[in-house]
């Protein structure tokens, strides 16, 4: 049974409720973010908060908590969660509105630690991923409203595609529904701009160490590029790192993982592995 952390206390998941006037359930008014565990421990937990932090900002939430008590609540809300790995979901609703629009309350803060499991066969053949021109409102934010990410994952699993990812209005690709892109082309690492995407802490982490094995390019691909692609992989925090194989019905390189992927996925086990280690001490 997972227990969730509402407000400050821990509730089980049965007992864990929102009232119904809540600007997240009546507006979709809301931002949240995901990490996940590693030998138990959170990964980059103080990056995930101050990117929650960030987006409360940008959505306009003022978070009435300092990082040191939040981060006190996730930890005790992992510890009575006895999960191998777990996934952490922290959500910050808009709280109350006296006329169902405006915030008028405070947020609400919840946390819920759940077990984590990553598909296997994902990482060992890799994934066909469709692009899409449905736009993503107030992109630097992690908002709870996710009806473009579902209108496009519904189109990818209609299409056998495990994600979709978002292009600009003149053709470039961006970000997926829920991760990072990443291209190689003539032995050079391509991935979006920071100011058109959601910056993921597992992207920001895997430039760092792809920086040590090719050269990489801030800079988005366009759809008529992908042809030319030799590599293309996502990265996410519950994804980690996921070799792309197939865009849009176009294979990709010779439509099995690349070298370059094969070798930022042993450098970021790598890094997981001492951050641990680090972590632990």
């Amino acid at each position: 049974m997972n227990i969730y952390n509402m407000d400050g206390r821990l509730v089980p998941e049965q007992e864990a409720m929102l009232g119904v006037h809540d600007l997240s359930i009546l507006r979709g008014y809301g931002v949240f973010d995901y990490l996940r565990t590693y030998n138990g421990l959170p990964f980059h937990l103080t990056d995930h908060l101050l990117r929650l932090q960030r987006s409360a900002r940008l959505a306009g939430l003022e978070l009435d908590i300092s990082m040191e008590e939040l981060e006190n609540r996730v930890r005790q809300t992992l510890a009575v969660n006895k999960h191998q790995e777990s996934g952490i979901r922290i959500l910050v609703t808009g709280g109350s509105g006296e006329d169902n629009m405006m915030p008028s309350g405070s947020p609400k803060i919840i946390i819920m630690v759940t077990p984590l499991e990553k598909p296997s066969s994902c990482y060992r053949n890799g994934v066909k991923i469709i692009t899409s021109q449905v736009e993503r409102f107030l992109p630097r934010a992690k908002t709870i409203n996710y009806i473009p990410a579902i209108m496009m994952l519904k189109e990818a699993q209609a299409r056998q595609a495990l994600e979709a990812v978002h292009t600009s209005r003149d053709g470039y690709l961006l970000e997926g529904t829920t991760s990072n892109f990443f291209a190689v082309s003539g032995g050079v690492i391509k991935t979006a701009a920071e100011d058109k995407i959601l910056p993921g802490i597992t992207r920001k982490l895997v430039i760092k160490l792809a920086r040590k094995i090719a050269p990489l390019k801030i800079g988005s691909v366009h759809r008529d590029e992908i042809r030319l692609l030799d590599e293309a992989f996502l990265t996410a925090s519950n994804k980690e790192i996921i070799p792309v194989v197939n865009i849009d019905e176009i294979r990709i390189g010779n439509g099995k993982p690349g070298k370059i992927t094969g070798r930022i996925i042993k450098r970021f086990k790598k890094y997981t592995s001492r951050y641990c280690v680090a972590a632990s001490s």
